[in-house]
């Protein structure tokens, strides 16, 4: 946040801010104004924490927005107890020049000492940033008072202190008090999604398993949950790290180290548009992030659109081959909704566990029309050429095909993956 007056210069501007209004008329300072008006004391508390209170005792022209006790008892504590936010602040409720509440009212935005403007509605009572004028037109030697019911918090600070909090992937709950510039990622879908919305220059450490996009080659490498760099971590000086659910005992560690951690566990479509919605709040990015969730949405019903039209009958079986051999995966799983998805009925989708090792002889009984096996496993020549499978339809038709993984994982780019299965399950109509 960009700072337009250090408090060197704010006290010589301000030299005669605080000029004499007692009595109402213009002998006295606003220092002596706000002395003597029990309803600021608490500004003059604040105004002294932030060591601003004696510029207003001395010569100038400025038009001070003065909130009362009722407003500044309301004041978030993180901003009160923290002189250089509650210096921001203050100078916020600061123009420079005497502006009476005709003048204000004549104005759509007012420019502030602290450098951001404040919107102005005069429609009915005159309100500014929100905040109605409860007392105006005190006329000082060194500028006006105006009384305001609210404290004016600069949209850059409400911006960047979102005291936001939330249930994490482990079922934690988990508090963002400020939006995080420097990101540890120990989780691949966290990294992906964090570069799809725009926020990639946050993170500053990924996971041996982060490697999309390309720019995260450049980025330290911490190992991974179970095999952590601790040490390379708090070199970082992380102000978020996010991780996989599962990795208890790094959260603990980490946790234990004063550093805030966040865990994820993406298992369903809808589970990857709250993380991307959850990181686009947390990390300053709601609306690319709303704009990367339209995106997959629309291209998804592209499919799903298509797919609700073919009977269940007419659409194709497939066996998913996991990277060990025979080894497929039910329909509580990520890939398994993929494929339901794309129009594909999954042969293993009914068996109790969720990555259920078949017997070659029950594969080549189901006869799939369809097999998709994971790039990193057995080849499609090596799937063709297994005995007896020469009599499954997927391999008499030519319809073997190898996926990408990081295409059908909780990240942005399932709906590649979707779009991939989508075109070999309907060729004919998924060009």
């Amino acid at each position: 946040m960009k700072k337009f007056v250090t408090l060197g210069l704010l006290i010589v501007l301000l030299t005669g801010l605080v000029g004499g209004c007692i009595g109402g008329g213009p002998d006295t300072t606003i220092a002596d104004e706000l002395e003597e008006r029990p309803q600021l004391s608490m500004l003059v508390d604040a105004l002294t924490s932030a060591g601003l209170y004696d510029v207003f005792g001395e010569e100038g022209d400025y038009t001070l927005l003065a909130p009362s006790n009722d407003a500044l008892e309301s004041l978030d504590e993180r901003y009160a107890s923290d002189p250089a936010l509650l210096e921001q602040i203050l100078t916020y409720h600061v123009l420079e020049g005497s502006y009476s509440a005709s003048k204000i009212s004549q104005s759509q935005t007012l420019a502030t000492l602290q450098g951001e403007d404040i919107e102005v509605n005069a429609a009915g009572s005159l309100s500014i940033g929100g905040a109605s004028v409860t007392e105006q037109d005190i006329e000082c030697t060194n500028g006006t008072l105006h009384v305001i019911d609210a404290v004016l918090v600069p949209p850059s600070i409400e911006e960047t202190y979102i005291d936001y909090t939330f249930e994490d992937g482990a079922g934690r709950e988990v508090t963002i008090g400020k939006v995080p510039e420097r990101v540890v990622s120990l989780a691949s879908s966290a990294t992906e999604v964090m570069f799809a919305i725009g926020a990639g220059e946050k993170v500053v450490g990924v996971d041996k398993y982060s490697t999309y996009p390309e720019e995260v080659a450049s980025l330290p490498n911490l190992g991974s949950g179970s095999s952590l760099d601790m040490e390379k971590l708090i070199e970082l000086e992380p102000d978020l790290v996010v991780i996989w659910y599962f990795y208890g005992d790094a959260i603990e560690n980490i946790e234990q180290r004063g550093i805030n951690v966040m865990a994820i566990n993406p298992a369903s479509v809808s589970d990857i548009y709250d993380e991307i919605g959850l990181f686009g709040t947390i990390l300053g990015f709601e609306e690319n992030a709303q704009e990367v969730i339209g995106d997959m949405q629309a291209r998804i019903s592209e499919i799903t659109d298509y797919v609700d039209t073919i009977p269940v009958e007419d659409r194709p079986t497939v066996f998913y081959e996991t990277s060990q051999p025979f080894k497929s995966l039910n329909a509580d799983t990520f890939t398994g909704e993929l494929i339901e998805m794309a129009g594909g009925i999954n042969i293993a989708a009914d068996e109790e566990s969720r990555y259920p090792v078949l017997s070659s002889e029950w594969i080549i009984q189901e006869d799939p029309d369809v097999i998709v096996v994971l790039s990193y496993g057995a080849s499609v020549e090596e799937i063709k050429a297994r005995s007896g499978w020469d009599q499954i339809s997927a391999v008499a038709n030519d319809r073997v095909y190898a996926v990408e993984s990081d295409m059908v994982t909780s990240n942005p780019r399932l709906v590649l993956g979707l779009e991939q299965l989508a075109k070999w399950f309907y060729p004919e109509y998924f060009e």
